[in-house]
């Protein structure tokens, strides 16, 4: 019968219902792939999530860190502005502008002549009372040039523990020409101060006040000393 069937028919013999029988396990097994995709899908977009928030913590992390950071700076810098400007308002009474004489008051301060000043005296704090002839910035210090009576010392100030950095603005503020009282501690240079008379001593000045401010001349001292 079934080789009768496919002399008839030129197709094999298939029992009604095998074809939608193979038809159903077909769709079966794409529904079963199609349920694997997902399932795949499903773990890799799991994974992603787990990975995007763990970056996300880290990021977190990350800027906690750095606002911590930036707090502890921020924190640093304004207790050393604050220390600084504690110590600055210590430390006022030790440069500017003095009080006009009056003499109404006496006192028992010494001033050295500049003339006296010499090696001997070296290690000894000294006040003298001389004309600010010239200065010139070196870095965040000022080296002066004190006249009186014709002999000249030089004076060094740079910030430090004893003497501000508005010491320092102050002196570069002075006119030349200036009176000046000054308190310092008086050292032997490393080489000879070749252009001061006292040569052989420099002082290392701590306090300075200013007693009669020069108007701006139109020819120095300084360069009226000058050799031709």
């Amino acid at each position: 019968l079934k080789a009768e069937y496919k002399e008839v028919t030129g197709q094999d013999y298939a029992p009604a219902g095998s074809s939608s029988s193979s038809k159903k396990k077909k769709k079966k097994k794409e529904e079963g792939q199609g349920d694997a995709a997902a399932a795949n899908s499903g773990e890799m977009s799991e994974k992603a999530k787990k990975k995007a928030e763990k970056k996300a913590e880290k990021e977190r992390q990350k800027a906690e860190k750095k606002a911590e950071r930036e707090k502890k700076e921020a924190e640093a810098r304004a207790a050393r502005a604050a220390k600084e400007a504690s110590a600055a308002a210590d430390q006022a009474h030790l440069f500017g502008d003095a009080q006009r004489v009056q003499s109404q008051t006496l006192t028992d301060q010494v001033y050295l002549a500049v003339a006296t000043l010499a090696a001997a005296r070296a290690n000894q704090e000294v006040r003298i009372r001389a004309s600010l002839q010239t200065f010139r910035n070196v870095g965040p210090g000022v080296f002066l040039l004190l006249r009186e009576k014709g002999y000249t010392v030089q004076g060094v100030c740079f910030p430090g523990a004893e003497v501000p950095k508005a010491m320092v603005t102050y002196i570069k503020s002075l006119n030349k020409e200036t009176i000046v009282d000054i308190r310092g501690l008086l050292v032997s240079p490393e080489e000879p101060v070749t252009s001061a008379t006292q040569s052989d001593v420099e002082l290392q000045i701590r306090e300075i006040h200013a007693i009669s401010s020069a108007e701006i001349l139109p020819l120095q001292i300084a360069d009226a000393s000058r050799p031709e």
